[in-house]
């Protein structure tokens, strides 16, 4: 199945079935004219991941929680950070750390882990858990290991 572009991760948003390969089209040159001439598959195919990433959301207990925490808070919440900071180094935490929105700051991460179950457990394990919410989606990732990079 070849996939035109940027569209491959808007293609996977929607809930399109992707088969184990995908084929990567690239734009061959910007002379032409038209929304896909010029555009080839090339002979690269990409292997889908067997990880399963998820974006991890954890909300504040009250609105000016980073403003107004605790001691025992603020420990707490350096032992989420020292929690996280290890799967980090596992290779399973992606990214995280405070999103400073306008309307309130919540936490953000991203993990890749064999299954939901796995996700699961590292979240009600997280000391933070303890004093805040957590949501949590699936992510179709694309990685530069995805992209073969």
């Amino acid at each position: 199945m070849c996939i035109y572009g940027l569209s491959m991760a808007y293609l996977w948003f929607i809930g399109m079935l992707i088969p184990d390969r995908v084929r990567v089209y690239h734009a061959d040159s910007y002379r032409n004219n038209g929304i896909f001439k010029g555009l080839s598959c090339t002979d690269k195919t990409i292997p889908i991941m067997d990880k399963k990433h998820f974006v991890l959301k954890l909300i504040p207990s009250r609105p000016d929680f980073a403003q107004t925490m605790t001691d025992e808070e603020r420990a707490i919440m350096q032992q989420h950070i020292a929690y996280w900071n290890d799967y980090m180094d596992k290779g399973i935490m992606l990214v995280f750390g405070p999103v400073l929105d306008p309307k309130g700051m919540y936490g953000l991460g991203i993990i890749a882990v064999d299954s939901e179950a796995q996700m699961k457990e590292l979240i009600a394990h997280d000391p933070a858990s303890k004093i805040n919410e957590y949501e949590f989606y699936p992510m179709m990732a694309v990685t530069p290991q995805r992209l073969g990079m």
